[in-house]
């Protein structure tokens, strides 16, 4: 067995899980656990964190959805797109899916007991774990000498997103959930990334514990680097090698591997224009870091496509 660990957060952490799935699927014989950020503070998620001192849910439900043996884009349409509008005042905004981890939450006692119930509801390949218990929050000192607090706000920024960042952290750090240590203690490969740099692929490095155990494990660190930053987003401006730079200033070893698209420009860069979403300089090479390289963007939309991705994880893993 080949044990994967994964550590992200957001839509694009739901892209590497849907190519290791369907990896297993095909024979692979991979044991994926997904460990995912609970730094989200924003949206549905946030007003349940408030609300009921529970783990924001839904990077958690993502990362489900996307491990599940059934159809992502179809519990995506029912259980994440949709939002309740209209019916009563507490369910406004919030979907299907947040609701039931929060039901299951309360049935079970725990978020990680409701994640077991989830993953028996929807068959996953895979486990999905919170990366600690801890209630979080997300922290970002500015280059101009401002703090930023909270997740959501350092997501969508108030501030110039020219402006950089020279340090996050969390408030409080938080404690690693001991499966989440096990699981990367024991992998064979820790994957990180695609991703928003700051608020999705970071919170997940930045306790020490979480660091010491990936300076225990033994595995290889991949880094799958993503396509586009958002126009008025974190990491505005950001090249390929400087998302590598900063995910090496918080690892304990620098990755040993950099998954990048092999070409400089977009096939139809009118669909990152329409989304609000710059196209990264892609420069990987410039870190020193060994590179797999293949044509993983999607063919009519915006963003990666993990079907493309298959076949460099499947190199690398298998």
């Amino acid at each position: 067995m080949i044990n994967v660990a994964t550590i992200g957060g957001g839509n694009a952490h739901a892209i590497n899980l849907r190519a290791l799935k369907q990896l297993k699927l095909e024979g692979a014989p991979l044991g994926i656990t997904a460990i995912v950020s609970v730094a989200d503070s924003g949206g549905s998620s946030g007003r349940l964190r408030k609300e009921f001192s529970m783990l924001p849910p839904g990077d958690l439900l993502r990362a489900s959805m996307a491990l599940s043996i059934h159809d992502f884009e179809w519990l995506r349409r029912f259980f994440y797109e949709q939002r309740f509008t209209g019916i009563r005042e507490d369910l406004e905004g919030h979907n299907a899916g947040n609701l039931l981890i929060k039901h299951l939450y309360d049935q079970t006692g725990g978020m990680v007991q409701a994640l077991e119930a989830l993953n028996a509801l929807w068959q996953l390949q895979g486990t999905v774990l919170p990366i600690s218990l801890d209630q979080v929050e997300l922290c970002a000192e500015l280059e101009n000498g401002s703090t930023v607090r909270g997740e959501t706000h350092i997501d969508v920024p108030e501030y110039d997103p020219k402006i950089r960042k020279t340090r996050v952290w969390l408030e409080p750090e938080g404690t690693i959930l001991p499966g989440a240590r096990e699981a990367i203690e024991n992998a064979h490969y820790i994957i990180l990334g695609p991703g928003d740099l700051f608020t999705s692929i970071l919170p997940g490095l930045l306790m020490a514990e979480t660091r010491s155990a990936i300076a225990r494990s033994k595995a290889r660190i991949i880094f799958v680097s993503s396509l586009a930053n958002r126009l008025h987003g974190e990491a505005l401006d950001f090249t390929a090698a400087d998302h590598i730079r900063e995910l090496n200033e918080h690892l304990p070893r620098a990755c040993d591997l950099v998954v990048s698209h092999a070409h400089a420009d977009s096939k139809h860069p009118e669909t990152y224009d329409a989304k609000g979403w710059q196209w990264m300089v892609r420069n990987a090479e410039e870190s020193g870091i060994p590179l797999v390289c293949g044509d993983i963007e999607h063919d009519t939309n915006a963003g990666m496509d993990y079907a493309k991705l298959i076949p460099l994880l499947k190199d690398i893993l298998v």
